[in-house]
Order: structure tokens, then C-alpha cells, then sequence
């Protein structure tokens, strides 16, 4: 029998016992009383109502007439999925994660493609870094939270490393500002804000060209 974190709780798998016609299925939480909670013909059943943060031990016992196996326990705790964002930073790319009830720490994946998930950092943090991204080119991260040697289910997030444009100028034009900016790879077009002394920037214009003219100025 094994244990794992689903999407919605914890995930209780075992292998087929022959002659059997049927499974029960047990949890109990702490040095409480064994209750059983699900009767099945399957070979797997999700309990969606394991509380997040909480420590459970699962049983199964194969069922034939009025004889039933023996079992042996599992322990678990509750994790639940981390809710992943990711925004491009001023060197990489940064994920972050809502802090998951019951987790110790945090294990960060990245892939590319159709590539393989290859582990990039062991956190207690809910955020990091990737500066190893490269400009142009698109990734998926997902988070998974630890507890012991058990962790959670995920969900990917993608995005594509974009660099902040460099070489901004401003300068005067005929009908007000003209601002430039150098072309950054992987980019399919720009976005122009400003703002007045101590006010919010506000987006101006929408341009696949690496530089705008401000009439409005």
C-alpha cells in the first residue's frame, strides 16, 4: 500500500489481492480509534476529506465473504498544492508560492519544452530566483511543498524570461517626448507607461517598435 498528496487530499493505493471481491478502507489520525471510510472494488481511493496540515494513518484490508485480511499502516500528512506565480525579475525569473499548512520546506522545478523537471532549489522560503534563466526563452516551474518524505501534488505556471529593456532614452521631439529603448529577445512588443511627480504610472501605449513618441506630453 502506498500513501500520497493529491490534488484534492490523500491519494490510498494498493496491489490486487486475488479471491478478494472487495476493500475497506481506514484512516485514523493520532493515537486515535481506526474508522473506516470507504468500502471499494477499486485499487485506489482518494480521501478528499484529509484536512490540510493534519497527520494520518491509512490501512486497507482485502475483504472475501466474512474474512478479512490483515493490513499493515501507513502515515501521511495532509499537504496541499501550492499556489505558484511567476513574474519576470531584474535578474531571472521569480516564483512564488502561498505558504502550505503542515510543510517543512519547499522544492523548486524547472523545465523546458518537452524536457525532463530537474530540481533547482531546496527552500524554506515561499519565493525564489531563478537567475540561470535565459533571456528569450520559455520555462514551466512548479513548487511542491515537503513534509517528511512525503509532498504534495502541483501545478505548473510557464512564462518566458524577458529582460528589462535597456538603454531608455528620453528625449525631446517635434510634438512632445520621444522615449527609445534597445530590443529585447524573445519579445513580441512593449509597453510604454509614465507618470507625473509622485502619481501612479499609467500605460500610454501598446508598440512592437523600440521606440514611441508622447504627443500627449
Amino acid at each position: 500500500m502506498t500513501v500520497s498528496n493529491a490534488t484534492k487530499g490523500v491519494k490510498v493505493s494498493w496491489g490486487k489481492v486475488s479471491k478478494a471481491d472487495k476493500y475497506y478502507v481506514y484512516r485514523k489520525t493520532g493515537s486515535g480509534s481506526w474508522s473506516k471510510i470507504k468500502t471499494t472494488t477499486s485499487v485506489s481511493y482518494t480521501d478528499e476529506s484529509a484536512k490540510a496540515g493534519k497527520s494520518y494513518q491509512y490501512m486497507v484490508k482485502a475483504v472475501k465473504g466474512s474474512v478479512t485480511s490483515g493490513y499493515k499502516a501507513v502515515s501521511i500528512t495532509r499537504l496541499s498544492v501550492p499556489k505558484v506565480t511567476v513574474s519576470n525579475a531584474s535578474k531571472g525569473v521569480k516564483v512564488s508560492w502561498g505558504k502550505v499548512t503542515g510543510a517543512s520546506k519547499y522544492t523548486v522545478y524547472r523545465k523546458t519544452g518537452s524536457g525532463s523537471w530537474s530540481k533547482i532549489k531546496t527552500t524554506t522560503s515561499t519565493s525564489y530566483t531563478d537567475t540561470k534563466a535565459s533571456a528569450g526563452k520559455s520555462y514551466q516551474y512548479m513548487v511542491k511543498a515537503v513534509k517528511g518524505d512525503y509532498t504534495s501534488y502541483y501545478k505548473a505556471a510557464s512564462i518566458r524570461r524577458l529582460k528589462a529593456p535597456s538603454s531608455v532614452k528620453l528625449a525631446k521631439a517635434t510634438k512632445g517626448f520621444k522615449v527609445s529603448w534597445s530590443k529585447v529577445t524573445g519579445a513580441t512588443k512593449y509597453e510604454v507607461y509614465r507618470k507625473t511627480g509622485n502619481g501612479s504610472y499609467t500605460k500610454i501605449a501598446t508598440t512592437t517598435k523600440t521606440a514611441y513618441t508622447d504627443k500627449t506630453a
